[in-house]
């Protein structure tokens, strides 16, 4: 009789571990697909992952229609540094030492967020490209006469059109 449990236990460990690596697989797969991509971006929710997404369309765009010598200034430089193969400007002084003098942004310059892109580090540095979300930019560079005056809204990703502040990102090109 006790030959008879060795072989009844393995068979329902096997058995459990199929249905264990079969509910996982098919998690995994949930997870992975195109319409939430939280594993594929390492987002923390949808929206999340789809400001992700946006932001790699937008490198890919920069990536096709800029030169490698030409400088990209960005509130969130992450998927823009990782992708790029140009020179980033971190508005928020991350990896850019060069925005330290130019932060904290000034008061009337924050909005929601806490890391607006200063428009005096715009002013002083000349980036050819500015990439942001409205958030990053409605009460510093939008606001700013100098930076409608010189720069232009080239492309848009659309992402979240519910929300003006995280619709879109977008990038703007020093004329």
């Amino acid at each position: 009789s006790g030959r008879m449990k060795r072989p009844a236990r393995a068979i329902s460990l096997t058995v459990t571990a199929l249905v264990l690596l079969s509910t996982a697989a098919a998690l995994f797969e949930t997870l992975r697909s195109d319409t939430r991509g939280l594993l594929r971006h390492g987002a923390a929710d949808a929206v999340q992952s789809a400001q992700l997404a946006a932001y790699t369309r937008a490198a890919a765009w920069l990536e096709a229609n800029t030169g490698r010598d030409e400088t990209i200034a960005a509130a969130e430089i992450g998927i823009l540094g990782y992708q790029l193969d140009r020179r980033i400007l971190d508005g928020c002084g991350l990896v850019s030492p060069e925005a330290i003098p130019f932060l904290p942004a000034p008061r009337s310059e924050r909005g929601r967020q806490l890391g607006p892109i200063p428009s005096a580090l715009v002013r002083a540095t000349r980036p050819a490209y500015v990439v942001a979300l409205q958030a990053f930019i409605h009460q510093s560079l939008l606001a700013d006469p100098w930076f409608r005056a010189n720069y232009s809204l080239v492309h848009e990703v659309r992402f979240q059109p519910d929300d003006p502040f995280y619709r879109a990102v977008q990038i703007f090109k020093l004329s």
